[in-house]
């Protein structure tokens, strides 16, 4: 038998004032620990899962969630832990201020080209 996922199983639920369940919310979450060593075990438990996910959030294979996500060679070094969205999020946030920031940048020089004018006046 293969190496099986160690799996998670939370249910929230709400009840309102007198009792009746208002809300229910599941959460399965299965997480691959025992794999380590094994690349061909690793690289199709992540191609079935980006498959997966691709299928639920078309979106993901937009350049840039994609280069986002799923294009970094060491990736899968990444995707067994438990939080791999929320990190790879994290560890993003300042690659996606600096391109705000160019952004702003080209947005501005664009605006003061346009009207040299309106920028003497500030």
């Amino acid at each position: 038998m293969g190496k099986q996922p160690k799996e998670d199983i939370k249910v929230n639920k709400e009840y309102d004032e007198n009792g009746n369940l208002i809300r229910y919310d599941s959460t399965y979450t299965y997480y691959y620990s025992n794999i380590e060593g094994d690349e061909i075990a690793a690289d199709s438990i992540f191609n079935n899962f980006r498959n997966m996910f691709e299928d639920n959030y078309s979106f993901s294979t937009t350049p840039y969630f994609n280069d986002l996500f799923f294009e970094d060679s060491l990736l899968k070094y990444d995707f067994y832990k438990n939080d791999f969205f929320h990190e790879r999020f994290m560890n993003n946030m300042q690659q996606m201020e600096r391109l705000f920031w160019e952004m702003d940048s080209i947005e501005n020089k664009f605006f003061m080209e346009q009207f040299p004018e309106k920028g003497k006046n500030e």
